[in-house]
């Protein structure tokens, strides 16, 4: 009798990843639907179209189960490299991870600024509605920004190094959460019908201007790093004065203007016959000085810190904007608006506020001018 050949088995638990497959999961697509994309994908068509299709289907149910696995793991991203369930390579962990945390802008731009609570995640079906997402898409968003905000809140040190540490993610990517806590935590209104036409990327970039200047996340200070500086939000009231007090506002005026002249003959500056000498700056200096100065003397209100975005919009930007003013005139003004009030023995004492502010408001007013 002929005997059997011996055979070696060798059993592995080593994780393969298919990332084609992992990205329609994340998308909440169906089993039939990943079948056939992968198909398409696959150009080996020499099967029979029935095996082809019970081998794709096959494996995407293997797929999807394993991501599936995966998933409680990815809430908490440090577990993934510990555990010794899946052997997953670091560079595959680090994709794993980073996919399903990678924000849908068009989707978080829906929520942003709100509470992160259960109240906005039972509105989450007229997001779907609008952005044509799945519910199951919204939600896993929703909920990552969620986790995230209530990791992080309590923490002190950096706001993106806690990100990046706690939940393994790249540096551009923890920006863009720490921008979502940021404005969630401060209950930003992102939601008014004028601010409607700014995309996540430009509160992401105003948020990271606020971040760096007006909180203590850049530093080792043991403060919350999403918090305002109440000293500075408190100092700031006193530029109340540039406004307050006419032959101060008349000074500041006339130093603006003469700075403006000299940059316009520096940098030579062409404009209509509306816009030529500096009749553009003198005519539009009053209601911007007010809602310039306005709106830092009352952002110790948390409320006011709350209309932060609609306030810079509705009281700089739209006036700009209907002088007929481009980007570049815009920023001329707020520079020599800026340097003439630090020449004012008064705001001489608040230099160090007065540049905090003006510098990054300038920054915001920049990032948010489409004309």
């Amino acid at each position: 009798m002929e005997s059997l050949p011996d055979v070696d088995v060798f059993v592995g638990n080593i994780v393969s990843i298919d990332f084609a497959a992992y990205e329609l999961w994340l998308e909440q697509a169906e089993a039939e639907e990943a079948r056939d994309y992968l198909m398409k994908l696959d150009k080996d068509e020499h099967k029979e179209k029935e095996g082809r299709e019970f081998l794709f289907y096959s494996y995407v149910l293997d797929q999807f189960r394993i991501f599936g696995m995966l998933e409680p793991m990815l809430h908490y991203p440090t577990m993934l490299a510990n555990q010794m369930t899946y052997q997953i390579s670091m560079d595959s962990q680090k994709l794993v991870i980073s996919k399903y945390y990678a924000l849908d802008e068009v989707v978080v731009r829906e929520f942003l600024g709100k509470k992160l609570n259960k109240s906005t995640r039972r509105d989450l079906d007229e997001i779907c509605a609008k952005t044509q997402k799945k519910l199951k898409y919204c939600q896993r968003q929703f909920d990552n920004c969620r986790r995230i905000f209530k990791a992080v809140e309590d923490m002190s040190g950096s706001l993106v190094k806690n990100i990046q540490k706690h939940f393994q993610l790249p540096l551009s990517l923890s920006w863009d959460y720490a921008a979502v806590v940021f404005l969630a935590n401060h209950r930003f209104d992102c939601s008014k019908r004028k601010l409607s036409c700014l995309g996540f990327r430009d509160f992401v970039e105003c948020s990271k201007f606020l971040i760096e200047s007006w909180t203590h996340s850049q530093t080792d200070c043991t403060d919350l790093p999403q918090e305002i500086d109440p000293e500075f939000l408190h100092d700031l009231r006193s530029v109340k004065i540039l406004v307050s007090e006419q032959k101060l506002f008349d000074k500041h005026k006339n130093t603006t203007v003469n700075k403006a002249r000299e940059l316009m003959h520096l940098s030579e500056l062409k404009g209509s016959d509306e816009l030529a000498g500096t009749q553009w700056c003198e005519a539009s200096f009053r209601p911007l000085s007010r809602g310039i100065v306005g709106i830092a003397s009352c952002l110790y209100k948390s409320k006011e810190i709350r209309d932060y975005f609609i306030d810079i919009f509705e009281k700089v930007v739209e006036p700009c904007r209907t002088c007929g003013w481009d980007k570049e005139r815009v920023n001329m003004f707020l520079q020599c608006y800026a340097a003439a009030a630090k020449q004012l023995p008064q705001i001489e004492q608040l230099s160090l506020t007065w540049d905090k502010y003006i510098k990054t408001t300038t920054k915001c007013i920049l990032q948010i001018y489409k004309k």
